[in-house]
């Protein structure tokens, strides 16, 4: 978290680290780890900054919804994710599939996290 952390206040507005970072404080299956609502607020922010246009970081915004226990706005993100990835063709949506089931059903969506996973970082 502090390499994400030191990354956002080199580029505040890079909609990518943004979303990473969020996606880890909504989803990381350490309960330390996770800040919903900073989530939240950082899943908005690169939301904004992309126009709305880009399936994974509606794809991230459900999971940060879902941490703050708003289930109907994590489904509807999620399925916006998939709408977007569906009319690009992307490959292998199935995890946000996954995503939509588990907010119909209240729950979060949780993954492990490593040092190896942050974008830049071999």
């Amino acid at each position: 978290m502090d390499e994400l952390r030191a990354a956002l206040r080199g580029e505040p507005d890079n909609f990518q680290i943004l979303a990473y970072t969020a996606h880890v404080l909504a989803a990381n299956q350490n309960a330390a780890a996770r800040d919903g609502r900073s989530a939240l607020v950082l899943a908005i922010k690169a939301n904004n900054l992309t126009g709305g246009s880009q399936p994974m970081v509606f794809d991230v915004l459900g999971m940060a919804c879902a941490e703050t226990g708003d289930f109907t706005n994590a489904q509807s993100a999620a399925q916006t994710a998939l709408d977007l990835a569906n009319a690009a063709q992307m490959k292998n949506l199935d995890p946000i599939r996954q995503r939509i089931e588990l907010y119909k059903n209240h729950q979060p969506w949780r993954e492990s996290f490593r040092a190896t996973n942050v974008p830049g970082k071999p």
